[in-house]
C-alpha cells in the first residue's frame, strides 16, 4: 500500500512540477528507470535494456520516450525535455537514453517531495498515539 501510496504522490508532484501535464503510470516508470540508472552512475542506458528491465516491449517504451522526452510526436505538447534519446555513436541500431538537466532536477523534487510527505505523515500518526 506504501508504494502505491508513493506512486500516487510522485504523480502528484510531477504534474506540478510540469504545469499539469498530464502522464501515464508507464511513463513515469519509464522515467524513474532512467533515473535510477542514472543514480547508479550511468550516464545512459540502451533503449533495449530498459525495455528488459521494465519487462515491455522496445516499440511501446519508444511511444513514452517521445511522451517524456525531448521529441514529441504530438503538434500540441510541447517536448518535456526531462530526458534525452540519442543513436549509439558505435552501434548504429541502439538508441542510448539519458537524463536531460531538467529530469533529473524533476526526479530529485518528486523524491524529495515524497519524503516530506513520508515524515509529515509519520509525525501525525505520532502526535496522534495514546
Amino acid at each position: 500500500m506504501k508504494s502505491f501510496q508513493n506512486t500516487i504522490k510522485m504523480l502528484k508532484v510531477y504534474k506540478e512540477q510540469t504545469n499539469n501535464r498530464v502522464i501515464s503510470l508507464d511513463e513515469i516508470i519509464v522515467f524513474m528507470m532512467v533515473w535510477q540508472n542514472y543514480e547508479n552512475g550511468n550516464d545512459y542506458i540502451s533503449q533495449t535494456d530498459l525495455a528488459k528491465q521494465i519487462g515491455i516491449e522496445k516499440s511501446v517504451v519508444n511511444r513514452h520516450l517521445h511522451a517524456i522526452g525531448d521529441v514529441t510526436r504530438s503538434q500540441k505538447k510541447k517536448p518535456l525535455n526531462a530526458i534525452k534519446v540519442w543513436m549509439d555513436p558505435n552501434d548504429r541500431r541502439r538508441r542510448c537514453v539519458g537524463l536531460t538537466a531538467k529530469g533529473a532536477k524533476l526526479a530529485q523534487n518528486m523524491l524529495s517531495n515524497i519524503k516530506e510527505k513520508n515524515d509529515e505523515s509519520r509525525a501525525n500518526a505520532s502526535s496522534n498515539a495514546c
